[in-house]
């Protein structure tokens, strides 16, 4: 099914739904924080910013800059 999907033209490839995700990770791969956003306000994740009270989220396509309370 991969190889057949490949070779239809780009405009037919079937589109995901959006869903923001980030994953936490202790040093030793043991994963600390799960957060996920089925609602796709925050697809495409690229990176989370830890402040004193807030994570700040990034994203490739959401319309601003996403935070939340710790």
């Amino acid at each position: 099914m991969r190889k057949l999907t490949l070779r239809l033209p780009r405009s037919l490839w079937p589109v995901p739904k959006a869903y923001g995700h980030v994953i936490a990770f202790t040093e030793d791969g043991e994963v600390v924080a799960d957060l996920q956003d089925p609602s796709g306000a925050y697809p495409e994740t690229t990176g989370v910013t830890e402040a004193k009270d807030r994570l700040y989220i990034q994203s490739l396509h959401a319309k601003g800059l996403g935070w939340m309370s710790k």
